[in-house]
């Protein structure tokens, strides 16, 4: 938990920032799954119809840095690299707890 301190309104704000396991999802599995699920943010530059498969998702993590912010138009804002990641920024631009219920999913037999 973070505590950012106001020094002009004497006001403490506690942010948890809660991280998700993946350590057992397929991370090719999971970029194809947030990105399919991910609203492009410009219909005329992007395909917006445009379905990742997980061989696509595989090369891509493969020849780009691990740390996805935008990409083809959609927001993802994930670091792939750990085995933990943050999912508030998908969420911010994707909608409320989708990261979490798209890793759900995933984790499910």
């Amino acid at each position: 938990m973070f505590q950012i301190e106001c020094l002009y309104l004497d006001i403490i704000i506690n942010l948890e920032v809660s991280k998700m396991n993946i350590g057992n999802i397929n991370k090719a599995e999971l970029f194809a799954a947030l990105y399919n699920a991910a609203g492009p943010e410009n219909l005329a530059e992007h395909n917006p119809n445009h379905t990742m498969t997980e061989e696509e998702a595989l090369i891509i993590l493969m020849h780009e840095d691990f740390e996805i912010e935008n990409f083809n138009g959609r927001s993802i804002n994930i670091d792939f690299s750990e085995s933990e990641i943050d999912p508030h920024k998908y969420n911010e631009s994707n909608g409320a707890n989708k990261a979490e219920a798209i890793i759900s999913a995933l984790k499910s037999p």
